[in-house]
């Protein structure tokens, strides 16, 4: 407890450009100390956050872990609402993420997984499925 969080930027050291001042962020703290997120108010390096998608409730967003964290570092700057997405294995921790974000976004997700993740993808929405232990990745795309 107390390592993650999610909060609205209130203010910017000199040398931060990545977040503008009211914009909501996220951390996941991946250490074994610092009980960062229990204060009203921390500071961090801009390295160690990421936007919140607008389309992301807060309190979920509190929850993510670092495989949350790259999932919306990964898609944030790159993936456009409406876009189609592919996320090489979507049934691992940060596949899971990208797949979910991407859903929110509107995008049309293609991602691979062995046949008893199928129905797992499916669920979180993924919307085509390769099993990569049947069909040649390279050649479907």
């Amino acid at each position: 407890p107390g390592r993650n969080f999610c909060g609205k930027v209130v203010e910017r050291g000199s040398k931060a450009n990545s977040f503008q001042v009211g914009e909501m962020v996220f951390r996941t703290y991946v250490g074994t100390s610092g009980l960062v997120s229990l204060a009203q108010y921390v500071s961090v390096s801009e390295e160690t956050i990421a936007s919140v998608l607008e389309e992301l409730r807060v309190d979920d967003a509190a929850g993510n872990s670092l495989a949350g964290l790259t999932a919306c570092r990964s898609i944030k700057p790159y993936v456009k609402k409406g876009d189609k997405s592919f996320i090489n294995g979507g049934s691992e921790g940060t596949g899971v993420f990208v797949i979910q974000s991407s859903k929110l976004l509107s995008c049309h997700v293609t991602t691979t997984c062995s046949s008893a993740n199928i129905d797992p993808c499916k669920s979180i929405g993924a919307d085509e499925i390769i099993d990569y232990k049947v069909i040649e990745i390279g050649e479907t795309l």
